[in-house]
Order: C-alpha cells, then sequence, then structure tokens
C-alpha cells in the first residue's frame, strides 16, 4: 500500500514539478538528492535528466552556432563603420562560443553584447554623417548576418518539430494512462520553451537593426543581398 501511495503521488505530481529544466538541473536535482530518492522515483529523474539533456543538445548546437555567427556579424559591421572598440568586443564574444556552447552560455553572450550592439546600431542610423570605412565589409557583416538568421530559423524550426512529437507523445500517454512516462515527455518541450523565449525579441531587434541597415545603404550607396526579414 505504501509502494503504491508512493507511485501515485510521484505520477500526479511528477508532471508539474520535473517538466521544468530548470528544476531538473537545478540545486534541487544534486547527484546526492537524486541518490537518496527511492526507487522508482530515482530511475525516474535519472531518465528525466537524460531525456532533457537529448532534447536540449538537438538544439543547442545550432543554436551557439547562431550566436557566434551573428556576434561576428555585428562585429564586422561594426569594424565597417569604424567602430574598433565595439567590434573587438563583438567579436571576443563571438570567438569564446563553440561547439560545446550550451543555450545558456549563448545567450549570455548575446545578452552581454546588447549595448555594443545598439550602438552599431545608432551608429549608422545617422547614415548621413557617418561614412562607411569599408563598403565591401558592410556588405560581409550584413551577409554573416542573413547566414545567422537563418540558422536561428532553422533552430526554431528543429524546436518545434521536438514539442509537436513530444505533444503527440504525451497525448499518447494520457489517453492510455501511462503516468509515469508523462513527466519524461514533457523534458522534450523544453527546446522549444527555451526558443519561445529568445525567438519573439530576436525577431524584433533584428528588423529595427535591418531597416537601419537598409537605410544606411541607400545613403551610402551600398548594394545589399535580400534581407529575410524586414
Amino acid at each position: 500500500m505504501k509502494k503504491t501511495t508512493l507511485r501515485l503521488l510521484f505520477a500526479c505530481s511528477a508532471p508539474l514539478l520535473l517538466s521544468s529544466c530548470a528544476l531538473v538541473t537545478g540545486s534541487l536535482a544534486t547527484e546526492q538528492n537524486i541518490a537518496n530518492l527511492p526507487e522508482p522515483m530515482r530511475s525516474q529523474v535519472l531518465q528525466l535528466k537524460n531525456e532533457q539533456a537529448a532534447s536540449l543538445a538537438a538544439v543547442a548546437v545550432p543554436y551557439a552556432q547562431g550566436s557566434k555567427l551573428m556576434l561576428k556579424a555585428y562585429s564586422t559591421i561594426a569594424d565597417a563603420v569604424g567602430m574598433k572598440k565595439q567590434a573587438a568586443a563583438l567579436m571576443a564574444e563571438s570567438a569564446a562560443l563553440h561547439a560545446r556552447s550550451s543555450i545558456g552560455e549563448a545567450r549570455m553572450a548575446m545578452s552581454r553584447s546588447v549595448e555594443n550592439i545598439e550602438e552599431v546600431r545608432n551608429q549608422i542610423s545617422s547614415a548621413k554623417g557617418v561614412p562607411a570605412v569599408s563598403k565591401s565589409k558592410f556588405v560581409e557583416g550584413v551577409q554573416l548576418k542573413n547566414q545567422a538568421y537563418v540558422v536561428f530559423a532553422n533552430c526554431c524550426t528543429d524546436a518545434t518539430l521536438i514539442a509537436i512529437k513530444g505533444t503527440k507523445a504525451l497525448n499518447s500517454a494520457i489517453k492510455s494512462k501511462d503516468y509515469f512516462s508523462i513527466p519524461l515527455i514533457t523534458a522534450s518541450f523544453d527546446p522549444a520553451v527555451y526558443m519561445l523565449r529568445d525567438i519573439p525579441k530576436f525577431l524584433s531587434a533584428q528588423r529595427t537593426f535591418n531597416e537601419s541597415c537598409i537605410e544606411f545603404a541607400k545613403v551610402q550607396k551600398i548594394s545589399l543581398p535580400p534581407i529575410p526579414i524586414k
């Protein structure tokens, strides 16, 4: 009876308490705490962490790649308009990201770069009084920015597909009353949550920056490649 009660308690509370990546990978889910959990809870939590790690890995690499490329693009544009200090700082953030960088590290790199990016945007917004030091480098920066946008868009698509697959599996688990699978399946939604947090703000920032790039190019008589979003 005691074991049955424990199983029911875990099955009912896990979808709410364990579906959050922040909780499962945070201070509450330390190795020591997990080791002290009774079975089957211990095995379920370990499996949940593995599920979350796998689903996050599916988007972490391209997300970091897109962030690295976007920061390089901003650095190149900054260099093109003579903003050496901002260009160096943005390039340093880009260089710090690599294949094993996490989503959190990529997000922090972009967050730390907001001020420098804003300064570059303000600089090119005053297009008439700020001639391009290198028109070719400005075009290169915009091209890199376009490539980064495509990477981000694909990353968002991948996360959405993961969420769709998870939704189908979750519905199936609910119908079959497979309560122990529910918290494991909800872990697959974590990548989509990360994307939903970042993409709207990202798209808004890109539209603003792209408008400045387009106006700058007109004044400076620079021929730009097509820009994905306007």
